[in-house]
């Protein structure tokens, strides 16, 4: 609230990838946190295939981080239907050279990890 009291446009993302503890798909069914990667480490026989889930999960998020951010952008350019019944519109008012991505934990690797692979999209983390 803090940051969009500021002018900024806040883009806040509940990610799928199990990590939440509960989170509320598009068709109204609900993703509970997934117990199975957590309880993979510290075996031995586990670690490796421990951190190949958190890989996985590392990628999905930056996946949706990625496109959630382009398409916001795209609102640059062109708005949605929903916001034009509204009186609203972000055409030609986002500065797309000016995206600062945080996070906190996991979401700290997620920006991270998204900056890296697209530079162009993030200025600063």
């Amino acid at each position: 609230m803090a940051l969009a009291s500021q002018g900024y446009i806040v883009l806040s993302l509940n990610h799928q990838d199990g990590s939440a503890p509960v989170v509320q798909r598009v068709d109204g069914s609900f993703l509970t946190f997934d117990f199975e990667i957590p309880g993979l480490k510290g075996g031995k026989d586990t670690e490796e295939e421990y951190y190949r889930a958190r890989r996985s999960r590392t990628n999905l998020r930056v996946k949706e981080l990625l496109a959630s951010t382009e398409r916001l952008l795209d609102l640059n350019e062109m708005d949605l239907p929903e916001l034009k019944e509204s009186n609203l519109s972000l055409v030609g008012r986002l500065q797309k050279d000016h995206s600062f991505f945080m996070g906190h934990s996991f979401g700290g690797a997620t920006v991270l990890t998204a900056a890296k692979r697209r530079p162009d999209l993030i200025k600063a983390v």
